[in-house]
């Protein structure tokens, strides 16, 4: 790339009109400068799934760039140094690392992002459970209406009401509007809580784009929110006087989590409904590199 824009330049001297050469070649330059990124990661990333390595240096690939692309795919709190984001490769989607390698140039890892799923939430659930009913030994308390049994050595009844409350959550949401308001409004909720709600959301799949900002934007669908008012109103204060306000808010993770996974195709239906909706906007109102970005998060939608 370099070489030709020094052999133009010279070549512009001696035949003036090489400097419109010069001039095309910079303008092209500029305007694939996203796409030529996107090929220099990706290109790399299927490499290392072919061959199946889980990391590997790459002194020729700037971090910066690597960086950039991250946060374009939803990277969630980049690090100066650092950031991550799920991929998809070949229909199959990976959790993908950039760090700034200390010899320089970008250090990428890999992992599917099922495995990293079972390995980084499952196990966290499973103590929160464990340590939630050892909290509430003993006691007998209501939360969002059912009558729920503490004793540690139930598992049942915690599986109960966390499935309980999770129906009574679509049984408030009739329409796929309620659905899609009750989704992104925790969703967004989740991104500003703690360690195992943010996981949650990882795992969800979906996308900062999806629910950056819903919150504030509540008072728009006031006929939309019985799900998110019982979850507010009811089910969140119970649960703090119970447990407190740390396991409350992890209790309400797995009831987010619970409704996701046990309607995957329900759930992505209705987020690439919206997501083509959106796009289609931007795409008629002029907002092309939103409408880019919508795009994306549809790809992204098994």
């Amino acid at each position: 790339m370099v070489v030709i824009i020094i052999a133009l330049a010279i070549v512009g001297f001696a035949f003036p009109p090489a400097w419109l050469a010069l001039l095309g070649y910079g303008i092209y330059i500029f305007a694939s400068r996203t796409s030529r990124r996107n090929d220099a990661v990706e290109s790399r990333v299927k490499k290392m799934v072919s061959a199946g390595k889980g990391s590997a240096s790459f002194s020729d690939l700037y971090f910066e760039a690597a960086r950039s692309y991250a946060i374009e795919k939803g990277a969630k709190a980049p690090e100066p140094n650092a950031a991550s984001a799920h991929i998809l490769v070949d229909g199959r989607k990976y959790f993908v690392v950039f760090s700034r390698a200390a010899s320089g140039g970008t250090m990428i890892s890999v992992e599917e992002s099922e495995a990293v799923r079972r390995r980084i939430f499952d196990k966290p659930m499973e103590n929160l459970l464990k340590n939630s009913k050892a909290a509430a030994k003993d006691n007998t308390f209501n939360v969002g209406g059912f009558s729920f049994s503490g004793d540690a050595s139930n598992d049942e009844e915690w599986a109960k009401m966390v499935s309980k409350i999770a129906r009574r959550i679509i049984e408030l949401s009739p329409t796929e509007l309620d659905i899609y308001r009750y989704l992104m409004e925790e969703a967004d909720l989740l991104s500003e809580g703690g360690s195992i709600g943010k996981i949650a959301l990882e795992n969800s799949g979906i996308m900062p784009l999806e629910y950056e900002g819903e919150m504030e934007k509540a008072h728009k669908y006031p006929k939309n929110r019985a799900a998110l008012n019982y979850m507010n109103d009811e089910v969140s204060p119970d649960l703090e006087k119970a447990l407190g306000e740390d396991r409350a808010d992890n209790i309400r993770a797995m009831i987010f989590t619970f409704i996701v996974h046990s309607n995957v195709s329900g759930v992505n239906g209705i987020r690439k409904k919206y997501a083509v909706h959106y796009a289609n906007n931007c795409t008629q109102n002029g907002h092309l590199g939103f409408a880019d970005k919508w795009d994306d998060v549809i790809k992204s939608i098994p």
